[in-house]
């Protein structure tokens, strides 16, 4: 449920503090006091889009914070797969900059309006005026169906299922296409190929070659430098071995008499020592490199060739022509195995249709006892409501041609109000008698769902007398089992909230505040009274205030 809203700098709100409380929770106001204000603001923290031209001060920020608390079962696995952490209470923060740019928190951690959106939607719900509009429309009326009863688990596979053959007839159109490009360039692809095949590209093989030439290039000076340093390093009568053999000679007999000489002793015997193998390791590069003009002229031929095979088909290196040979390899066997590949995947398309269809078909049948019931239900309280001869069935029809991610079942809602033939909804019910249709409809829905919070904004728009006292109790019903905000005009409506609150307006120079209130019971009685006969109640208003609040 709603804990606590916070709004600071909002449209015509400088700052408002809003505590509802448990069951049925009305705001009353003139009109023009900025009810709608408070529900906008609600909107924000709840994924609605936000404007600068909202902000009550255009140099500051606006802030408006939700606090909620929640058993539901759906949010908790909502904060485990967005990774967040879940606490006593549930806090949806928005903030909009002056420069418009939006920021939205759960629980002080920054999200997307993706997320706020999702997750508000479980925690609260909200009808308007505009709700009872959607319910003329047929995927309206298929969506209160499967809110009333359809299993959630059937609809998720059908989804799942649906998705599989969408996916597959997507693979089979892409697969055409290639397959149709692939068999219009089949030739040309061969003759590549076959060239690539040919000369058969080795990884990294354009660093290696390159090397291999140098080297070839390079044998006699290799060579050549090479025994020149063996000589002077090992073989010359003037060698540096022979000289550091001096050396050591000149201390072997008194490096043992000095500690300092004893060290530099064992020193030279190391560096004669390594002297001695970089002769031996300078022996191999000297010998081993010889001069191949064959095969420098084979290695410069092959550089030649894969220098032009880069240029031709615009490559970087012999591994991305490696890549482009794969890929002309995959396309050529697509074009060489097409009706093969065709007639595999259409055999999916026609198999994931055939479980989607099967789907459909049991989804359909749940649905059309569902929509008897849920018609049923309706009947009786529209009866509650002052339409004691209303109708309403659900013309609900299998269409394969209709088959889509929801099903292939249509539902139209026939309905009369006063007993004779029923025809569509959207052609024959009144604006009242839509409003207490769709009341009926969410007062049922509402003890199916797990929701914390339901606002009604003005949804009893059209009726009065005894129907908006009916009205008031079934709100007040509802608020045994969920928390319910009533924003109405309507007296009837407003004696049966526990906690009653008062939106009202006031000047401060140019500029005019919207703040809400609570009410005692004395302010109840002169709001009520007010709203039966104006500004000013006289004691008969007053009178029936008490009435209707039961006092």
């Amino acid at each position: 449920m709603l804990l606590s809203l916070f709004v600071k700098n909002f449209a015509l709100i400088e700052e408002l503090h809003f505590q509802p409380e448990t069951g049925l929770n009305v705001i009353t106001g003139e009109t023009g006091a900025g009810k709608s204000i408070i529900l906008g603001a609600l909107g924000l923290v709840l994924g609605n889009r936000a404007e600068t031209a909202a902000l009550y001060n255009l140099t500051e920020k606006c802030i408006v914070e939700a606090v909620f608390s929640s058993e539901n079962m759906e949010v908790e696995a909502f904060f485990k797969m967005k990774e967040l952490d879940l606490d006593r209470e549930i806090i949806l923060r928005r903030e909009i900059a002056v420069s418009g740019k939006s920021r939205a928190f759960i629980n002080d951690t920054p999200v997307t309006l993706t997320d706020l959106k999702e997750l508000g939607s479980l925690l609260m719900e909200i009808h308007t005026q505009n709700t009872n509009l959607l319910i003329r429309d047929n995927n309206e009326q298929l969506l209160l169906v499967d809110d009333f009863g359809t299993p959630k688990e059937l609809l998720y596979h059908h989804r799942e299922l649906w998705n599989n053959y969408v996916g597959s007839k997507t693979k089979l159109q892409e697969l055409e296409i290639q397959i149709e490009r692939a068999l219009a360039e089949r030739e040309f692809l061969r003759f590549q190929l076959d060239e690539l095949d040919a000369f058969l590209p080795v990884e990294n093989e354009d660093s290696i070659l390159e090397e291999k030439a140098n080297l070839l290039a390079h044998a006699a000076d290799i060579t050549e430098s090479g025994n020149l340093a063996i000589d002077l390093l090992t073989e010359h009568e003037n060698s540096v071995y022979s000289q550091l053999q001096q050396v050591r000679n000149a201390l072997k007999g008194v490096a043992g008499f000095h500690p300092q000489l004893s060290e530099i002793y064992a020193r030279l015997e190391n560096s004669m020592e390594e002297i001695r193998e970089l002769s031996r390791d300078l022996q191999k590069p000297s010998q081993s490199t010889e001069y191949n003009p064959t095969e420098l002229d084979a290695i410069q031929n092959r550089i030649a060739t894969l220098q032009m095979l880069l240029r031709k088909h615009h490559a970087e290196n012999s591994t991305e022509l490696i890549a482009l040979q794969n890929n002309f390899r995959e396309r050529l066997n697509i074009a060489d195995h097409a009706e093969e590949e065709i007639k595999k995947i259409k055999n999916a398309v026609e198999e994931n249709y055939k479980e989607c269809l099967k789907s459909a078909k049991n989804l359909h049948q749940i649905r059309v006892k569902l929509a008897e019931e849920l018609c049923a239900k309706a009947i009786k309280d529209l009866s509650k409501l002052g339409m004691p001869k209303a109708k309403l069935v659900a013309k609900t029809e299998f269409q394969n041609e209709f088959l889509n991610v929801n099903g292939a079942t249509k539902v139209q809602l026939l309905f009369n109000a006063n007993g004779s033939k029923e025809l569509p909804l959207e052609k024959v019910a009144s604006g009242g008698e839509v409003s207490r249709l769709n009341f009926c409809f969410k007062s049922i829905l509402a003890g199916k769902k797990s929701l914390g919070t339901i606002i009604f904004d003005e949804t009893d728009t059209g009726v009065s007398g005894e129907i908006a006292l009916r009205f008031g109790e079934m709100m007040a019903d509802l608020g045994k089992y969920h928390q319910i905000i009533a924003i109405t005009h309507l007296p009837q409506v407003a004696a049966k909230g526990k906690t009653h609150f008062e939106v009202y307006k006031t000047e401060k120079g140019d500029a005019s505040h919207t703040h809400i209130r609570k009410l005692n019971e004395a302010e109840k009685i002169g709001n009520i009274a007010t709203m039966l006969s104006g500004h000013d109640p006289g004691e008969a208003a007053l009178a029936a205030a008490k009435e209707l609040l039961g006092i």
